[in-house]
């Protein structure tokens, strides 16, 4: 049984979910069509809800964007994700949309392998220490001063100060798959596929260089001055505003890792290295 989520504003992701959904029942399996996507595509096929789903397999269709927002509906859920590459960005992907079948009938077969990937998790809590958003992120967490206004930070792992004062745009952290995206741009190190993060500040007065930390690490992160409230930005969708006293924790569970399908030999890729 799979679900299959596509891009729903790509009239190629949505043409291939329908074959895909098409093929896997005429292999004998049950296949899902993402409820996201009954008003492109309507009536005439089955769905479900990959937010909620017991599924335990998912094919997604699209980008890299399209990917990381599938992530965030899949949360901690325990689901081997196959992507298929409908898009202009796909680090993730190794398939592209003409080579499909071999692959989608590879994962139904279950003669696959399975790539983990960390991911972060993310924690607002206010001034009183109340934990008011939570998320998960795949490539990176930003922390980022709105408009031309910049943020005072102070930034801690493990409760040790690593910055005490750190003003500018704000900071990014990244992870081994996330730092060839956002984090390159700003100047950080490509990690290797290694349970290690990044903390990058952006574009701050001073230097202040990138710090890596071990996985077993906790960052928080204090808002200590802003003028406007920085936004909280999760693998590229805003989560929260915030205000000053209050802090971001950030660390990395490995029970939410991102169960990534791959078919045949498999490695670690970005447009910039591999290994």
């Amino acid at each position: 049984m799979v679900i299959i989520y596509a891009r729903p504003d790509k009239r190629e992701a949505l043409w291939l979910a329908v074959k895909i959904y098409e093929y896997v029942r005429q292999l004998g399996e049950q296949a899902y069509l993402d409820v996201s996507l009954y008003s492109y595509v309507g009536e005439g096929y089955s769905y479900d809800d990959l937010r909620f789903t017991n599924q335990k397999q998912a094919i997604v269709i699209g980008g890299d964007g399209t990917l990381l927002h599938a992530m965030r509906l899949i949360g901690c859920k325990q689901i081997d994700v196959l992507p298929i590459k409908v898009g202009r960005r796909g680090s993730y992907y190794r398939i592209t949309a003409d080579k499909w079948i071999e692959s989608v009938k590879t994962l139904i077969e279950g003669n696959y392998s399975v790539e983990l990937l960390p991911r972060l998790r993310v924690e607002v809590f206010t001034q009183s220490n109340v934990k008011r958003a939570t998320a998960l992120a795949l490539n990176d967490v930003a922390l980022l001063a709105l408009g031309a206004k910049t943020v005072e930070l102070q930034i801690e792992v493990d409760g040790t100060n690593v910055y005490d004062s750190v003003e500018g745009d704000g900071v990014l952290v990244a992870t081994p798959q996330g730092s060839h995206a956002y984090n390159l741009s700003l100047g950080g190190p490509i990690l290797l596929p290694q349970n290690v993060m990044v903390i990058v500040p952006v574009n701050v007065i001073g230097y202040y260089p990138p710090i890596v930390v071990n996985s077993n690490s906790t960052i928080r992160i204090y808002v200590k001055r802003m003028l406007h409230s920085p936004r909280l930005i999760v693998d590229g969708c805003s989560i929260a505003r915030l205000v000053k006293g209050e802090h971001v924790n950030i660390m990395m569970v490995s029970e939410c890792s991102a169960r990534i399908v791959r078919v045949g030999k498999s490695e670690w890729k970005s447009e910039y290295c591999k290994w």
